[in-house]
């Protein structure tokens, strides 16, 4: 039966719906009545069928917009945002640059560092960065990428100078950037409305996960506790909690495990930082960073003319498909070879070998620890072999 039923909204089909305007005239005009489809009624049949079909349509996806499980676009945006979750726009990744600066230099906000091996990865400076001394020093500044991208760049791989600035002589980043965020698609958002609904009310740790998803950058979180009264196996303290957090800032990701956290439960991880309380009292506040573990890939790819020259197509894709991993996730050959193959060019991929060191490559796929995430720093950790 179509329409609305204890299941749900079911549309009629084209065939019941001109199955029922035949049924009808039959009725009035006799059983004879041709309504064939040459004939001038079956013509009008059919397209007053399509008409009548595209309003079930129509009325099956008004009936889906208030279902998070069925709506999509704005619908979903909607009906998301009525449990507090906003679909996110792209989110470009930040990173801390350490310069290099000559007595009396400034780099103006707007200068540009990148990984030399990787010209995607540029980072633009935020703010103006000045040497006032007397002798060299190094000055810290926030940057961001140049254009969106997910790929990762590693701890002192942004070392060199793009913006030629007379007496800035060096850069590095001490720790690793964190990447873009895409844009939510709509399963991306439809879980991330489960996760923080699910955050809203129910166990320390979820509510916990859910609030650390919402800061900007944070793509990934896993919240342990230790509820016991000794220290757990994992060397939590009695009482306390331990969040695995990939990207976001780190003073933003503490200021918010603060004021998610139960009172009275302590904080572990490796991570260290000093955020006030309401009283204005400092608060130390610990958690842990995934370990990146770098992959190198050798791929072995039969091409044809369409190809770009080079092999940077077919290493960024490989890179791409790194970054969708999560952290503890299993690098498959299989995955790889996908991605390799859906560049333009790339007729077949005939190997995928993955190893831990240059050189050691092996046909099998890649395990990490629960506390590691696979990554593929630059380019240079990808080699294409042509056969």
């Amino acid at each position: 039966m179509a329409g609305l039923t204890d299941e749900g909204f079911e549309a009629k089909s084209y065939a019941d719906i001109v199955a029922g305007f035949e049924t009808r005239q039959r009725g009035a005009f006799g059983a004879d009545f041709d309504v064939s489809a040459e004939s001038p009624a079956g013509v009008l049949n059919g397209i007053m069928g399509a008409a009548a079909r595209e309003l079930w349509e129509v009325g099956a996806g008004l009936f889906a917009a208030f279902d998070r499980d069925a709506a999509t676009g704005q619908s979903l945006t909607q009906v998301a945002a009525l449990t507090g979750t906003t679909r996110r726009g792209a989110q470009l990744g930040r990173v801390e640059l350490v310069l290099t600066l000559a007595p009396g230099t400034t780099v103006p906000a707007g200068s540009v560092a990148d990984v030399l091996s990787d010209p995607a990865s540029r980072w633009v400076t935020l703010t103006d960065a000045a040497n006032a001394t007397a002798v060299t020093a190094n000055v810290i500044v926030q940057a961001e990428q140049e254009t969106a991208t997910t790929l990762p760049a590693a701890a002192a791989t942004i070392n060199h100078i793009a913006t030629g600035v007379a007496g800035w002589t060096g850069v590095t980043n001490a720790e690793a950037a964190s990447p873009g965020i895409d844009a939510d698609t709509d399963p991306v958002l439809r879980r991330r409305a489960e996760l923080e609904l699910q955050g809203a009310g129910t166990t320390p740790a979820e509510a916990i996960r859910a609030a650390l998803l919402r800061v900007p950058l944070v793509s990934e979180v896993v919240v342990w506790e230790n509820t016991g009264d000794v220290v757990d196996a994992d060397g939590r303290p009695p009482h306390s909690v331990e969040a695995m957090v990939r990207g976001g800032d780190s003073a933003a990701v503490a200021a918010v495990l603060w004021g998610a956290k139960a009172r009275g439960i302590a904080t572990h991880g490796a991570t260290s930082v000093v955020v006030l309380d309401a009283q204005g009292q400092a608060q130390t506040v610990r958690f842990t960073r995934p370990t990146d573990v770098n992959v190198w890939t050798v791929v072995q790819v039969s091409v044809n003319a369409r190809l770009d020259p080079g092999d940077a197509a077919i290493q960024t894709a490989v890179r791409e498909a790194f970054a969708t991993l999560g952290t503890g996730e299993l690098v498959r050959r299989a995955a790889v070879s996908c991605a390799a193959f859906g560049v333009r060019g790339v007729t077949n991929v005939t190997a995928v070998r993955l190893g831990l060191v240059s050189g050691a490559e092996y046909a099998s796929d890649l395990a990490v620890t629960s506390r590691q995430r696979a990554v593929s720093p630059t380019n240079s950790y990808v080699t294409v072999q042509r056969v």
